[in-house]
Parts: structure tokens; sequence; C-alpha cells
């Protein structure tokens, strides 16, 4: 292996180390808002969207990054997921195409 490869490799490796790291704190700090909603039976009356901006290349189609072009899934098909109070969460899955543009905490037609 060359050393550029070496270089390359540790890169990635690095990169892929940060977002498994990052993932964890995420995961950890969700749980426990979720716990939260559920010690103080929050479900029935609020609304909680969780979404991203968008994906992140780790090495997939020998690509880093997250402004790669062709748009890839990995990049293109970000998290969107909505709990709306009153609705049932295990029969709501919709496949259609989203867009957040309009997902903005300071958005008067949110409230």
């Amino acid at each position: 292996m060359t050393k550029c490869c070496q270089n390359q490799a540790r890169y990635i490796s690095g990169l892929f180390t940060y977002r498994i790291k990052f993932s964890v704190m995420i995961n950890h700090w969700l749980g426990k808002l979720l716990d939260v909603m559920d010690r103080n039976n929050l479900w029935d009356d609020t609304l909680l969207i969780m979404t991203t901006d968008h994906g992140f290349l780790l090495g997939e189609h020998k690509l880093t990054g997250k402004n790669i072009m062709h748009t890839y899934n990995e990049i293109a098909h970000p998290l969107l997921m909505i709990h709306l109070p009153g609705t049932d969460p295990d029969s709501n899955r919709i496949s259609a195409i989203t867009q957040k543009h309009r997902l903005d905490a300071d958005d008067p037609w949110l409230f």
C-alpha cells in the first residue's frame, strides 16, 4: 500500500470513528428526551419532529463528505420522523418524498 493510500485510509477511519462517537452522543441525548416525554406523559399533547439536513459519505462510492454530485441515497434521504398527537404511530409510515425547507421553529404555521 502506498503512503497516499495509507493516509487516505487513516483519514476515512478517523471520519468513521468521529461519526460513530457523534451518533452515540446523539442517541444518548435523544434517549434522555424520549424518557422525559415518557415520564411526563407528553405524548398525548406534544408534537415531536426529528430530522437531519443531509447524509454523509464515509467511503461509499469511493467518496467522503456531504456535497457530492451525483447525489447518492446516503446523502439525499435524510431522516424525517414526526410524532403527531392523536395518531397511531404504527400505521403512519409514509414512503413519499418530503421537503423540509419549511420546518423552522420560528415558523408560526408549526404552532
